[in-house]
């Protein structure tokens, strides 16, 4: 695995040093991205071609949840440098990523350096149907998959 390090890491949510991205967030501030984005995504698509199973999955339930990820994503990307079309979206490190709504998740992987995960309400639980997770800490997302959240952190 190629080491890509940040040269910070963001704490911006708390204000205070923790682990990143643990604080709340809001719906325009969830989307971050720094100068490890090219080297990140350039190990991510290799990921994504390599062992897709290894790095995503997506259940049939998730689907409508994956394309409102997208589709707010797609709002955001702007001020990060990405430029929109009917068709595709152009990435800051300039590669062109066709936007296949038919698989909402699948494209974000391609387009965003965070890993993302999808937990959805069953009865009193909420359960991972899917993720695009290449960079986990210390779990790998088959052990994980449909799994609820208090199992996925016992």
């Amino acid at each position: 695995m190629p080491v890509i390090l940040q040269t910070r890491l963001p704490d911006a949510q708390t204000g205070t040093p923790g682990l990143p991205g643990t604080g709340p967030c809001g719906a325009g501030d969830w989307l971050l991205m720094d100068e490890a984005y090219a080297p990140q995504m350039v190990y991510r698509e290799a990921l994504l071609a390599e062992r897709p199973e290894a790095v995503f999955y997506q259940s049939e339930a998730a689907r409508p949840a994956a394309a409102e990820l997208l589709s707010e994503a797609l709002t955001l990307l702007p001020r990060f440098g990405f430029t929109l079309g009917a068709d595709a979206v152009v990435c800051p490190d300039g590669r062109k990523v066709t936007l296949d709504r038919s698989q909402p998740l699948w494209t974000l992987a391609h387009l965003v350096q965070e890993d993302l995960c999808i937990l959805q309400k069953r009865g009193d639980e909420h359960v991972l149907t899917a993720a695009a997770l290449c960079f986990p800490a210390n779990w790998r997302l088959a052990d994980k998959i449909e799994q609820p959240l208090t199992g996925i952190h016992t």
